[in-house]
């Protein structure tokens, strides 16, 4: 069952929508600057970490926001993910 939990980013309308990019030991995830999006994305990263035991080095992420997104959401955003 496909969830709407999350919006990735579309480059044009024909292109699929990309929700995250994985590499050897880093991870990109795509979303809106929406809180419920982030609050998602925060309860997947637990998840994951029961799962595997791994954790998130939360030291080493970053947020990166469209030039749009107002600085109230932006401080929202980086309280709901502690960084």
């Amino acid at each position: 069952m496909e969830s709407q939990a999350i919006q990735g980013y579309i480059t044009t309308s024909n292109d699929p929508v990309i929700s995250h990019l994985l590499f050897v030991d880093d991870t990109i995830i795509f979303c809106g600057a929406k809180e419920g999006q982030v609050r998602t994305i925060k309860e997947i990263l637990q998840d994951y970490e029961r799962a595997t035991g791994q954790q998130v080095n939360f030291t080493k992420t970053n947020v990166l926001f469209s030039k749009g997104v107002r600085t109230d959401t932006r401080s929202c955003i980086n309280d709901c993910l502690d960084i």
